[in-house]
């Protein structure tokens, strides 16, 4: 970038992509400029199967704590957040202002789910159902958000909700239950291939995952159990016993990306199975593709880990508020050498680096890294 202008102040262009960045000589002691970057990803399924290309939003998504909970997701764009909670078995819905930002986040909804008295409500919009559900320990969406569905871990059921318009909650109505008592007992995860025709449970009963064929997809009446595999069998005969806190799948079933939820180990493997959707003991472990978080995280693991939905760009670790990015990403590189430290580069936005010269011109300093929404 050329500096040698009478001006003070100069707005530079727009870079997109793996750009290398070099600063100019200034003609002046004192000078500011700033970039406007914008970054971009391979999604391609290669690439993001690839936990290579996965990495940590550095961005703090848990600054405000009304927004904490049991399981916690988005909704496919990121503006609507919801939260299940143990006191008065419950789901909160909260408005975000910019995608998976948290904190702006505005309470919006709030629906019982096991038969709570109306004189507990209070003075704020609420709804109560006689779903009896104890526990709501997970929550999945169907692909377009006409769809909600609720583990019950003392309830021991998976609950089906509607929803008239796509992620609203104050359009939900209570549909159907599907009872998994008879093969788990203590469940915690639930997670669905991606046209719904497949669902998996897992529980801290046998340390493993329940699988079911659901003849119509996204519809739990219709689902029937075919088997049941240990964690043990599953990863590889490793020593990793756990009830799954991750069960993952790409998006053609060739791969399931599973983080044990009860051991501290903090990492999804990669498992391939032999048929598409479909784990058993003959389910083959890439060890050089284990994604390690490199955080300490939860004592109990993955739990609660679910992905993005529709483009599986992103996966959520929800008991530590934690977004990976998934995809070989093209961020700038810089020539010059300045001080100060640049933020994430988190997808989806334009990305604001103001720097200004110091020491006569000889030196360089980022002032400034500002962000704005462009989805």
């Amino acid at each position: 970038m050329d500096l040698s202008g009478n001006s003070n102040y100069f707005d530079a262009e727009t870079l997109t992509g793996a750009t290398t960045v070099t600063f100019g000589t200034p003609s002046t002691q004192s000078k500011r400029f700033i970039y406007t970057f914008i970054p971009s990803y391979d999604t391609s399924a290669s690439s993001v199967d690839d936990t290579d290309t996965w990495v940590i939003d550095g961005t703090d998504y848990n600054n405000n704590m009304e927004t904490g909970g049991i399981c916690r997701i988005f909704s496919n764009d990121g503006l609507r957040y919801y939260t299940s909670t143990y006191t008065g078995d419950c789901i909160n819905e909260f408005i975000l202002s910019a995608p998976f930002e948290l904190d702006n986040a505005v309470w919006n909804h709030r629906v019982y789910l096991n038969n709570e008295s109306s004189s507990n409500y209070g003075p704020v919009i609420k709804q109560s159902f006689a779903a009896s559900l104890g526990t709501p320990e997970c929550m999945r969406f169907n692909n377009d958000g006409t769809k909600l569905f609720v583990l019950g871990r003392s309830s021991r059921g998976i609950k089906e909700f509607h929803l008239s318009t796509a992620f609203d909650l104050t359009t939900i109505s209570y549909d159907s239950n599907y009872s998994i008592g008879g093969q788990e007992t203590s469940p915690y995860n639930l997670s669905f291939n991606a046209d719904g025709t497949r669902m998996q449970v897992s529980g801290a009963t046998g340390d493993g995952v329940d699988q079911y064929v659901l003849s119509t997809g996204f519809d739990v009446s219709t689902a029937s159990f075919v088997r049941f595999d240990a964690t043990t069998a599953l990863v590889d005969g490793s020593s990793v016993n756990s009830y799954a806190g991750c069960m993952l799948w790409n998006a053609d079933g060739t791969k399931m990306f599973y983080g044990p939820g009860n051991s501290a180990t903090n990492c999804i493997y990669t498992l391939t199975p032999a048929s598409p959707y479909l784990l058993h003991s003959n389910t083959t472990v890439d060890s050089n593709k284990i994604f390690r978080f490199g955080v300490n995280g939860s004592s109990t693991g993955t739990y609660n880990v679910w992905s993005h939905m529709p483009t599986l760009d992103r996966i959520h670790w929800s008991d530590q508020m934690i977004i990976i990015e998934r995809g070989t990403r093209y961020i700038p590189t810089f020539a010059t050498s300045f001080s100060g430290a640049t933020k994430f580069f988190t997808r989806g936005y334009r990305h604001f680096l103001e720097f200004e010269t110091h020491n006569g011109g000889s030196s360089y300093q980022l002032i400034n890294h500002t962000k704005t929404n462009i989805q």
